[in-house]
């Protein structure tokens, strides 16, 4: 996938962001559990997906895709096991040759650190090139639990009203942004200024 469509994905991601925070906030600032708020980004994912040349992609929450087993890779040279049930991934649900493009992982700030250190373990191994990754045992095609095009670790902070964006690719941290749900509230406005 070439960067300008990388940077695609990613305006559909902040699209979908700035809808979920002007229609979705007050869930937020009232503490909904983090699969609520999921489940709200995902339908405004899925509706900016509809109009775009992603179309045929999904956004699901909580996506297994074999049923009740959870799925695993293993990070090479580290022998990490990291499971595969994400928050949230746009994928075409093994429909398209190109399945998987965004994996995100959605924290709130009082999370502990040893569970959002495993979701960007796990972003880094689901954007590895799908040479680099292979599923635990062996049962699983890599091509379902690896080379997503992007992972986001997304933490939202409702006592500051802020939130941290860290923009995963190629198994490695590529960006990190933190602002106001403000700012994100208007990032037609803010786009250009990125």
């Amino acid at each position: 996938m070439t960067n300008d469509e990388k940077n695609k994905l990613l305006d559909i991601f902040y699209r979908a962001n700035e809808e979920f925070l002007k229609r979705d906030v007050k869930n937020i600032l009232l503490d909904v559990s983090e699969r609520n708020l999921c489940a709200l980004l995902s339908e405004k994912i899925a509706y900016i997906l509809s109009n775009s040349k992603f179309k045929q992609y999904y956004s699901d929450p909580e996506y297994n895709r074999d049923g009740e087993e959870v799925k695993a890779i293993i990070i090479p040279g580290e022998e990490t096991i990291v499971t595969v049930t994400c928050d949230l991934i746009i994928h075409s649900r093994g429909e398209l040759d190109k399945d998987n493009l965004i994996a995100i992982e959605m924290k709130k700030s009082n999370a502990n650190m040893r569970s959002k250190n495993k979701d960007r373990i796990r972003l880094k191994a689901l954007t590895m090139e799908l040479d680099s990754v292979y599923h635990w045992k062996g049962k699983l095609d890599k091509k379902v639990v690896a080379g997503y095009e992007l992972g986001i670790f997304y933490e939202l902070n409702r006592f500051t009203k802020t939130i941290i964006i860290e923009i995963y690719s190629n198994g490695r941290l590529e960006n990190v942004e933190t602002n106001t749900f403000e700012y994100f509230q208007n990032y037609k406005d803010n786009k250009n200024t990125r």
